[in-house]
């Protein structure tokens, strides 16, 4: 035991990602806008139903190529109202695989506040922190979210759902945009 004491390393590490770097968590809030602090009305009404969500994973699985292939990788997806897959992107890591998607939207010059983000990951707050950014009101996944990401969706105002299944889901935060009558709701704020 002595020996082991000897070795051990006093060096911090600084790799990971996240709050990396930062001294608090007001720091990684600074900047982000309301995903319903769009310009127009018809921005702000997104709605979809559950039913077009269980599609949009369904089809979102036969979407992803390279996971095909590789088995390997995660994707972020944006879906429409009527739960059309319309754009994906796959990456390895879930932060890329979104980075992605708001890269490629922000190219098409598509408004974000009229469709939702689908992952096949878990909903880490900087996954809810990356959409709230982006002003998409609504971030869906196959994985639960973390008590950070529930938090940080709650104040921004961001549809948060998790454990999407075949037939059912979790909605965390301001579930009046599902369309359902068999949503478990984990909190309407």
């Amino acid at each position: 035991m002595a020996k082991l004491k000897e070795r051990r390393r006093t060096l911090a590490g600084h790799t990971g990602c996240g709050l990396g770097g930062l001294e608090s968590l007001t720091e990684f809030e600074a900047g982000i806008a309301p995903a319903n602090a769009a310009t127009s009305q018809a921005e702000t009404d997104f709605r979809i139903s559950e039913q077009a969500l269980f599609n949009a994973f369904l089809a979102l699985q036969k979407m992803q190529a390279i996971n095909e292939v590789t088995g390997s990788m995660h994707a972020a997806a944006w879906v429409s109202s009527a739960g059309e897959v319309l754009t994906v992107r796959e990456d390895l890591g879930r932060h890329n695989a979104l980075d992605k998607l708001i890269g490629a939207l922000m190219q098409k010059n598509m408004p974000t506040s009229n469709g939702a983000v689908i992952m096949t990951s878990r909903a880490s707050y900087e996954l809810a922190q990356k959409t709230a950014r982006a002003r998409i009101p609504m971030l869906a996944a196959i994985l639960a979210p973390t008590s950070l990401a529930i938090e940080l969706a709650q104040k921004n105002k961001l549809t948060l759902i998790g454990f999407v299944r075949h037939s059912s889901m979790v909605v965390y935060s301001y579930g009046a945009r599902v369309k359902s009558e068999f949503v478990s709701i984990g909190g309407d704020v």
